[in-house]
């Protein structure tokens, strides 16, 4: 499932003048709470802890709704109260106060600000869409091969002899990708330049791969030079060019990253919140720190963002509390405060934060910093939690991702499938025709499985020739239905070892939830219907029966 978002322009712009709206009819309480922590009533102390947040939070949100007037003024109040005792407030503290008062009556006139433009994300291509790819080579057995083998991954590949008989048809084809096979020779060097320079209409000109017989510096070097985007040497791996050609044409483009926001003060958090999510990022928001752990296991952030000053801890405290952990050692934190001492800043980097924005901070650069740090760390999450053979999770992080999903089902009360595939003969494939075969094999299943399903379902590599998926909000029967098309077309999928073609097909076992409450009673469930759709010929699905259920007589 893609992150797109779900609002305009306008609704989005709408959203975020309503939370400023709240901010300014917020501020009379606010600054009433202020008045009454520094000037009390006769017979009263002071109360400048409290005075510290208040002037904390305004310094901050002031700026981000649009009025850095208050936060200027509440900022220098703030500066002021830090080097006094608790209850005796400086003698400067009247005039500070009231130059606040002035900032926020002004704003209270104001009213509504037009909200600052913000990071528009672009669309990507529908993945149960068959895409358009140009081809251009001479050789018609590749072409053939390419035009056959794309089409189970979703590509719809139209080739061409030479590139001006492809240019000739771009227009009315409007390609996705173009792939050219060359080995850039001297009479090759015209087209390929042709190619380059073509004024593809918009909205952008397709990527460019090249395929080669040539594997050596020059020829790579070329294809650089000209524009492409990737390169493959002959033999093509027919996976590992789909799974390209997915990143280049957006068809399946990566996990849209996660943010944790902790801020106290929710109209920030919302603000931040909606900015970070019209920019392509999942962000949750957390308000009480004593509920972090439960946060950090739901979400699962890519990065934390993270205000400074919060009840009941700071930030500093918060992050190393974070750190002790190794499960989190890892995740990126970017703090962000209206602290502007320099002293303060590196304290909080040296306590295992990764940057620093000071409040207010334009959206264009929150979402620069947070989307460029958050998707470096989803790589090296990436890296770690999946199986570097077929880009799948690994076993382990496959099964903490059921036990998420199945504490998500049974809060929401939706269903969820779990389903184990297991390659037939897979061991004749290895035998037969070599364990690089094999390899490709595994692949090829893994990126149809990546096509195919929605995003918000999981797969995994299970081991060896085992995968297994977790179908969100779908019961047994709904997932076997989902498969069996997926299956039909693996069996047809034809691979290629030493010149001579071959097919593989795969059995599969479904249990879901509520039928089988838990984890282990799923995987038990799902492997005896792996069992019994191997015993029944193989290449068919099997839905475990209820544990209730009574056999047949």
């Amino acid at each position: 499932m893609r992150r797109r978002s779900t609002l305009s322009k306008e609704a989005l712009a709408s959203r975020l003048a309503a939370l400023q709206r709240r901010f300014i009819d917020q501020l009379p309480e606010r600054m009433q709470r202020l008045r009454e922590a520094l000037c009390p009533p006769a017979g009263q102390e002071a109360c400048l802890s409290t005075a510290r947040a208040l002037t904390h939070g305004l310094s901050g949100s002031g700026g981000t709704f649009g009025f850095p007037e208050i936060s200027d003024a509440a900022r220098a109040l703030s500066n002021a109260l830090q080097r006094h005792d608790e209850h005796h407030p400086p003698e400067a503290v009247q005039p500070l106060l009231e130059a606040l008062q002035a900032a926020v009556s002004k704003a209270l006139r104001q009213g509504d600000t037009t909200p600052r433009p913000l990071v528009e994300r672009k669309a990507s291509a529908p993945a149960d869409a068959a895409l358009p790819v140009l081809l251009i080579s001479a050789d018609q057995a590749l072409a053939g091969e390419l035009r056959l083998k794309l089409g189970h991954f979703g590509y719809a590949v139209r080739a061409f002899d030479t590139v001006a008989a492809a240019l000739g048809h771009a227009g009315e084809d409007s390609p996705l990708a173009l792939i050219v096979d060359s080995d850039f020779t001297d009479d090759e060097k015209g087209g390929v330049q042709a190619l380059t320079e073509h004024p593809f209409p918009a909205p952008r000109k397709p990527p460019l791969v090249f395929i080669s017989a040539r594997d050596d510096f020059e020829a790579r070097l070329a294809g650089v030079r000209n524009g492409g985007q990737a390169y493959f040497t002959r033999p093509v791996e027919i996976p590992a060019l789909a799974a390209t050609l997915d990143t280049l044409t957006e068809r399946i483009p990566p996990m849209p990253p996660r943010v944790l926001i902790i801020e106290d003060d929710e109209n920030v958090s919302r603000f931040y919140a909606e900015t970070l999510d019209a920019s392509g990022v999942v962000p949750t928001c957390l308000t009480d720190p004593t509920r972090l752990a439960q946060a950090l296991s739901e979400s699962r952030p890519d990065l934390i963002l993270m205000d400074l000053y919060l009840p009941g801890c700071d930030g500093i405290e918060l992050a190393s509390l974070i750190r002790q952990q190794d499960a989190y050692v890892s995740i990126p934190i970017v703090f962000l405060s209206s602290e502007t001492a320099e002293e303060q800043q590196l304290l909080a980097l040296k306590s295992g934060a990764d940057d620093y924005l000071t409040k207010p901070v334009d959206p264009t650069r929150l979402v620069s910093v947070i989307c460029s740090r958050a998707r470096r760390a989803g790589v090296l999450r990436e890296h770690i939690d999946h199986d570097s053979l077929t880009g799948l999770l690994n076993h382990g992080r496959l099964e903490e991702r059921l036990e998420l999903e199945l504490l998500r089902s049974k809060r929401l009360g939706h269903p969820l499938a779990f389903a184990m595939i297991d390659l037939d003969h897979f061991k004749s494939v290895n035998d037969s025709h070599g364990h690089a075969a094999g390899d490709q094999v595994l692949r090829a299943l893994a990126r149809l499985l990546q096509s195919r399903l929605r995003r918000t379902d999981v797969a995994g590599r299970y081991g060896g020739e085992e995968f297994a998926l977790i179908l969100t909000d779908t019961d047994g029967a709904s997932a076997q239905r989902i498969l069996e098309p997926l299956r039909k077309e693996f069996a047809a999928l034809s691979h290629l070892a030493d010149g001579a073609s071959f097919h593989v097909s795969f059995s599969c076992g479904i249990a879901d939830f509520p039928t089988h409450p838990d984890a282990p009673s799923l995987a038990t469930a799902a492997d005896d219907a792996l069992y019994d759709a191997k015993e029944r010929g193989r290449n068919r699905i099997e839905l475990a029966p209820s544990p209730h259920a009574r056999p047949a007589a």
